[in-house]
């Protein structure tokens, strides 16, 4: 039986050396010996017998140089990943690099665009539009300080004045010599339009009857001076008694059963009023 002794030598004296794995026959006259330098492997003993010793021996070398292989594979292909994963973030930082560059030229268009919106607004001058006079809350609205709910209230139209009376003949002369004349004719007063005998109520603010109403003479209008107008114009209709006021001056007429005849059917309706005309 042979027996082998195993010495392995590193060799560090010197950077860069290549490590060293050799084995030796002891039992032999002049021994023989296995040595492993880096990818090379050489031997002196005779590996072709496959005696109880130098067998296990041959394949524990065989089994080590595929081992040594596969490794030096798997360093070349960590070594191309390396290369690969490199170019890559190289690639990236470029990306970033470029993206940042055209963020920081739109921050500044943009900045310079608010600038000239910013100077173009101030020196837009700013004037005061007009004052409504017909509105719900103008001078001669619903609440204004002429219209029928404000401080003075609506005023009635003057009347029309009457023709100017015939001038009476010349009169006979009198006993004492006098000369009698007639006195004109008074031209007579137009008697004053008396005020319409009806009342209305505002039955629900932002309110609207969509759910139940009946159309009444005239049905709709637009453009209206005011509620009042609408509220005249149910009263006159013969057959309506609910009048919804919109915001933008429409009016629509319903017969009296309408909104649950009270209001109670009513549903929410933002800028829209109901009044009822008795």
């Amino acid at each position: 039986m042979l027996r082998f002794a195993c010495l392995l030598l590193l060799v560090a004296s010197t950077a860069g050396a290549t490590p060293q794995l050799k084995f030796t026959d002891s039992s032999g006259d002049g021994g023989c010996v296995l040595q492993k330098s880096g990818q090379g492997i050489t031997s002196t003993c005779d590996l072709t017998a496959c005696g109880t010793s130098n067998c296990a021996l041959k394949q524990q070398v065989a089994a080590l140089h595929i081992v040594n292989v596969a490794q030096a594979m798997d360093i070349t292909h960590l070594h191309d990943l390396v290369t690969t994963l490199g170019n890559r973030l190289s690639a990236l930082e470029g990306d970033h690099t470029a993206a940042a560059t055209a963020s920081d030229a739109a921050d500044a268009a943009f900045a310079k665009a608010d600038a000239r919106l910013q100077d173009a607004i101030n020196e837009v001058e700013k004037l005061q539009g007009p004052q409504g006079t017909q509105g719900e809350q103008g001078d001669q609205g619903e609440t204004g300080d002429a219209g029928k709910n404000g401080a003075t209230g609506a005023t009635g139209a003057t009347g029309a004045t009457g023709a100017t009376g015939a001038t009476g003949k010349k009169g006979e002369k009198g006993a004492d010599g006098a000369v009698a004349t007639n006195a004109p004719t008074a031209a007579p007063t137009a008697a004053p339009t008396a005020a319409p005998t009806f009342r209305y109520d505002l039955k629900g603010k932002n309110k609207w009857c969509n759910n139940h109403k009946s159309y009444a003479s005239p049905g709709g209008t637009s453009n209206n001076a005011n509620v009042y107008e609408c509220v005249v114009a149910c009263h006159n209709s013969g057959n309506c008694g609910w009048v919804g006021w919109r915001s933008d001056r429409y009016c629509e007429f319903w017969t009296s059963g309408s909104c649950g005849g009270d209001g109670s059917t009513a549903h929410d309706q933002p800028n829209h009023d109901i009044y009822r005309v008795y």
